[in-house]
């Protein structure tokens, strides 16, 4: 009995981001066909175009995602410098003026329930005699 001769494999362009490809070959001697795994031959992922998430709060960096171009497995990154900050543009009296004294004014965060607190330069009652 002759042993096969598989000499010249090629490639089958299966390989996938994840599992590795195979590749074939036909024995010089015979019809049979020989199909072996080549190791380390996984594409790996190919993460590109990453678009934000909209995630980003007045404190914290929100993150964008991408996917991968070779299959349906996607990414998600930090998305650095994104974090909003506070928006305070509602001031209300706190109602705490005196007669020498300007009192204070608060506002609560348009985005979230972060407060502020400031003078309410003007405010003071004076007295009134």
């Amino acid at each position: 009995m002759v042993d096969h001769s598989f000499t010249s494999y090629v490639a089958d362009g299966n390989a996938t981001c994840t599992e590795d490809g195979t590749e074939t070959a036909k024995c010089e001697r015979c019809e049979e066909i020989d199909t072996r795994t080549v190791e380390g031959s996984a594409l790996g992922h190919r993460f590109t175009g990453y678009i934000s998430d909209g995630n980003a709060t007045c404190t914290a960096d929100g993150t964008k995602t991408a996917k991968c171009d070779r299959c349906d497995a996607t990414d998600s990154i930090p998305d650095e410098n994104t974090a909003l900050g506070h928006s305070f543009t509602n001031y209300i009296s706190n109602n705490d003026a005196t007669c020498t004294t300007d009192g204070t004014k608060t506002a609560k965060c348009d985005r979230c329930d972060e407060t502020d607190t400031q003078e309410d330069l003007g405010s003071k009652l004076g007295h009134s005699f």
